[in-house]
């Protein structure tokens, strides 16, 4: 059994846009691994880093005219966003009992504009901890018991909202600290009554606690603590199981979908097939993709709602619409793989 094993990749993406996409994304994954006298250890990491620059839906109305000359035309070119997440994990397993922790940073941060009117920056940074410990208390060919408990901790340095021009700050619409913390204990069985029939049941408990403090003038504070119990008693059917399992993904039907309450806006969906293929050689693994093979012209996402065209409607005018994002044309894409 290997001990070490890790995983880097490097994507950049351009994109049919008006203005470059200028995806760059960086992750990497390791992981170790350590028998021990009473135990197995195992040691994980991973992590990534992007930037890019939104490409967001357009006002239908606006494409075809001068400021947007096709639907892949961008109204706010100042958008940006970054974002970086880090996960470490450490786990002992043991014959009767198993044992976890970890931590993780996340950084969001991320300009927008979705009316065209108010661009907003959102901002989330914070630190979570927590582990979860698990004995079993009776293992046999018929019955198992477990039972565990649960913590996570949440440090929010900093969350809000925004308002800028241009990623100039115009005002703040709220921004906030926020500390939760969960606990939980937990008890569950199975009673394994046939190969083709489970009897399982759980009973669980968890207690919730939240601190937020106001960084703003125009933000909120307070605290508020809660709990719950909760138990279940499905029945597991391995025949069930197996024929569920044996659906294809690839069996998809085409819905159309209503943009307001009233339904009197609606979108179709549309399907565009993907083409991969693959090869594996030692450490190297080269692959291609003909992403949207028939080169099909529809929405990824369709929405209605009041927007600003700039450069078109005079300031402070809004009107309801189709806004929509345009499904990228027929793409080849290759990569390299490496793995240590």
């Amino acid at each position: 059994m290997e001990r070490f094993a890790a995983a880097a990749q490097w994507k950049t993406y351009a994109g049919p846009w008006q203005l470059r996409e200028d995806l760059e994304h960086e992750s990497a994954w390791a992981k170790y691994r350590q028998p021990l006298e009473f135990a197995e250890f195992t040691a994980t990491f991973s992590g990534y880093h992007a930037t890019w620059r939104p490409t967001e839906q357009s006002p239908e109305r606006a494409i075809g005219t001068r400021v947007c000359p096709d639907e892949f035309c961008l109204l706010d070119p100042t958008a940006t966003g970054e974002t970086l997440r880090y996960i470490a994990t450490a786990r002992l397993v043991a014959d009767s009992w198993r044992a976890t922790l970890y931590g993780q940073y996340y950084d969001w941060d991320m300009f927008s504009n979705p009316t065209y009117d108010f661009q907003i920056h959102q901002f989330d940074r914070r630190w979570t901890s927590g582990g979860r410990f698990e004995r079993t208390l009776l293992k046999s060919a018929r019955f198992n018991a477990d039972v565990g408990v649960e913590v996570r901790y949440d440090d929010i340095g900093n969350v809000g909202l925004d308002h800028t021009d241009a990623r100039a700050f115009v005002e703040n619409l709220g921004k906030n600290s926020v500390r939760e913390s969960s606990e939980a204990l937990y008890a569950e069985g199975t009673w394994i009554v046939t190969d083709a029939l489970r009897l399982m049941a759980g009973l669980r408990g968890d207690f919730y606690s939240i601190h937020v403090d106001a960084k703003s003038p125009v933000s909120s504070a307070g605290n508020k603590s809660d709990h719950q119990a909760q138990w279940k008693v499905p029945v597991n059917s391995a025949s069930r199981q197996s024929k569920v399992h044996g659906s294809s993904v690839r069996d998809c039907a085409i819905w159309v979908h209503p943009l307001v309450a009233d339904n009197s806006q609606r979108a179709s969906s549309d399907q565009a097939p993907n083409l991969r293929a693959a090869y594996s050689h030692g450490h190297y693994s080269y692959y291609g993709e003909l992403l949207n093979a028939l080169d099909h012209r529809g929405k990824d996402v369709v929405y209605w709602y009041a927007a600003h065209v700039p450069g078109l409607d005079p300031p402070g005018f809004q009107e309801e619409g189709r806004i929509s994002r345009a499904e990228e044309p027929r793409t080849v894409r290759v990569g390299l793989k490496y793995e240590f």
